[in-house]
């Protein structure tokens, strides 16, 4: 292979292709030594006694190198527990008559989640890895399967709480999202979704952003009883939630929500309605420049009982009419109820004699619908109730930091014969080395790195030297 003799090479991004392709296929037989290597130890290690060896067969995956890695191994009958296996397949978890390497699946589930289709993500693989690797439905099912992992670990997260854990304070932030339906009874279904956390603290780097502490989210389309049953079991399995703890409860005027008032008890559930939609209510009825506007929201957090609000309502109501006084009149029926509501949590904590301090305003669940939002609702999108629950109990388990669990759940676990790190090490060292003096003679190619001193590069010169000496994978 010769880039200088190829007239079609004209620009730098013809020599970066000329190169990826040369690594791709120098890094694909790479793959395919080191795993036949595998295979030969793990032929050594079995116990011949109960696994005879039948034949050799290939076995082609599409990887993350860009191209196909074809590899032989061996086939054997188990004497002792009846049936056929392959010692390899099992001994690396892969999976059976799959075609696609885990590293690869991990990357499709993350671009099938992270939108804006799965087409586009498989698009987008396509493009990474220079030609098709896996189809928009391949894509799909890498992420409906997870999806039931992910909702299996969040049933033994909730079976293996101990309610033992002691905070001052819980946070329950919720918020729905509608979805549209395809071939399903109904055309719409809302998806309930509340984040818990115990608050905020700073960045690993940068004090001045915050990040939600032992945040988890849950979410559902199931009736609303079932769904808060279920969040309760969760948040009173973690927390020894007690008359000292204080709940504090963030969302819209919805009933669904005010539900969850039921559900939890403490020194105080305090519930504070959305305020970026309640400012937008009194926008749209008023006008953003009026004086009923302004007035109205000057008074939000000057009375913790919501007293003065609500007379601040009734007196604004004078300044409007028709439709938009029936708008009024509906707002004011509806907080009548909870008039404190409206003002900020911290404000009315304060006035309970509550420390404060650390505390910020609510809105982690604005956040989240509109990433959801992103990826399950807009460009007219919908769905069938499976394909939905799929893909928000991923979505769930990459917000509360579970999705490497989940990835690392999805190949089964094996008792067979494995291979130890040693001896991994020294079949992929071998390997390199084969490869590297493979495509040194073919191309020409030597790279001035390893003539160089074993410190140069940043340490990189030593790395090649040690892995070309059969030296163990730096940990």
């Amino acid at each position: 292979m010769s880039m200088i003799a190829d007239d079609d090479v004209r620009s730098l991004k013809d020599i970066e292709m000329f190169f990826l392709q040369v690594l791709g296929m120098a890094l694909s037989d790479l793959m395919k030594m080191a795993l036949e290597g595998l295979d030969k130890v793990l032929e050594d290690k079995r116990d011949k006694s109960r696994y005879d060896l039948i034949r050799a067969d290939d076995r082609t995956i599409e990887t993350v190198l860009g191209q196909p890695v074809t590899f032989s191994r061996r086939y054997y009958e188990d004497l002792e527990e009846g049936g056929y296996v392959y010692l390899l397949d099992q001994a690396i978890d892969l999976e059976p008559r799959t075609r696609i390497s885990p590293l690869l699946r991990e990357l499709a589930i993350h671009a099938g989640i992270s939108g804006p289709s799965y087409r586009v993500a498989a698009e987008s693989l396509a493009r990474v890895m220079g030609g098709t690797v896996m189809s928009h439905e391949g894509v799909r099912q890498q992420v409906l399967k997870a999806g039931d992992i992910a909702e299996a670990l969040e049933e033994d997260l909730i079976d293996k709480a101990d309610g033992k854990r002691q905070v001052d304070f819980v946070f329950m932030e919720a918020d729905g999202i509608w979805q549209h339906l395809q071939r399903e009874t109904k055309s719409k279904v809302e998806e309930k979704m509340v984040t818990v956390h115990e608050g905020w603290e700073p960045r690993a780097g940068n004090p001045n952003e915050f990040s939600l502490k032992n945040s988890m989210m849950f979410s559902s389309h199931d009736e609303c009883d079932e769904w808060w049953e279920r969040t309760a079991r969760w948040v009173y399995g973690t927390y020894d939630i007690n008359e000292e703890t204080v709940v504090v409860l963030g969302g819209d005027r919805a009933s669904w929500i005010r539900k969850a008032s039921e559900w939890f008890g403490g020194k105080a559930v305090l519930y504070q309605v959305d305020r970026f939609h309640f400012v937008r209510d009194i926008r749209r009825i008023f006008g953003k420049d009026s004086e009923s506007y302004k007035k109205i929201t000057s008074v939000m957090d000057v009375d913790p009982t919501g007293g003065l609000l609500m007379q601040t309502l009734v007196e604004c109501r004078v300044h409007s009419s028709g439709k938009k006084r029936e708008e009024l009149d509906a707002l004011i029926s509806d907080l009548s109820t909870i008039p404190d509501s409206v003002c900020d949590y911290r404000v009315r904590l304060r006035a309970m004699g509550v420390d404060t301090t650390g505390l910020r305003a609510l809105g982690a669940a604005e956040s989240e619908v509109n990433r959801v939002s992103n990826r399950t609702k807009k460009q007219g999108r919908s769905w069938r109730l499976y394909g939905l629950s799929g893909i928000m109990a991923v979505q769930r388990a990459k917000f509360s930091r579970n999705l490497d669990t989940v990835l690392k759940r999805l190949p089964e676990a094996s008792n067979l014969p494995t291979a130890t790190e040693e001896e991994v090490d020294e079949v992929a060292a071998k390997a390199i080395r084969k490869v590297f003096d493979s495509y040194s003679r073919d191309t020409g190619f030597h790279p001035p790195i390893m003539d160089r001193g074993r410190t140069a590069s940043g340490g990189m010169s030593a790395l090649f030297h040690q892995l070309l000496n059969g030296a163990q994978f730096p940990a």
